[in-house]
């Protein structure tokens, strides 16, 4: 656990880390993490439900290979600001990597999160998720996106307010939008 005071650099240097009964990461501060070799893995047991990372914080991932092939598992593989805090949302930028989540969303993008895409490879399995789904601020530059049902989902509900910008990238399936029935 990074805690909120923490300015943290991690280089996986090729190595993988995993975890044995919670979050891989829990990002509550500044957190950086690269691979120098762009081969390190982050992932976790195959039997767990949680997120591989979970980040309330500020979160920079660049040249890792981040993956959950637990097909029973709802959980999102990155999920960004999940307490869904206005005050102090989280912000998490993505510069590159390899992101597959075999069940669910590669990235989540909570309420009020601000999510930044540079480059990657997003991919689910699942035909109920999208490799990306953002429920607040969004900005892709680039990266290729692909999921079973869905590249990207933009969505939004009780008067959320979401931006997304796509400036650039690949999509392989549709990018879509959801407002959620019953709410403005």
């Amino acid at each position: 656990v990074i805690e909120d005071t923490m300015d943290v650099t991690i280089n996986l240097n090729g190595h993988t880390l995993t975890n044995e009964s919670d979050h891989t990461i829990v990002n509550n501060g500044q957190l950086t993490v690269m691979d120098s070799t762009a081969s390190g893995t982050i992932t976790r047991e195959t039997t767990s439900n949680y997120y591989v990372i979970q980040n309330e914080g500020i979160l920079t991932i660049k040249d890792v290979n981040v993956k959950n092939e637990n097909l029973s598992d709802p959980s999102s593989l990155i999920a960004n600001n999940p307490s869904c805090s206005s005050e102090n949302p989280a912000e998490l930028v993505i510069e590159s990597g390899t992101y597959y989540s075999a069940a669910s969303n590669a990235v989540k993008n909570d309420e009020y999160g601000v999510l930044t895409i540079k480059d990657g490879i997003f991919e689910t399995k699942s035909t109920l998720h999208a490799s990306i789904q953002n429920w607040a601020t969004m900005t892709i530059d680039g990266g290729k996106f692909k999921g079973s049902y869905q590249a990207v989902t933009v969505c939004a509900y009780m008067k959320q307010q979401n931006k997304t910008v796509i400036n650039g990238g690949y999509f392989a399936t549709p990018v879509s939008i959801y407002f959620r029935n019953g709410y403005d």
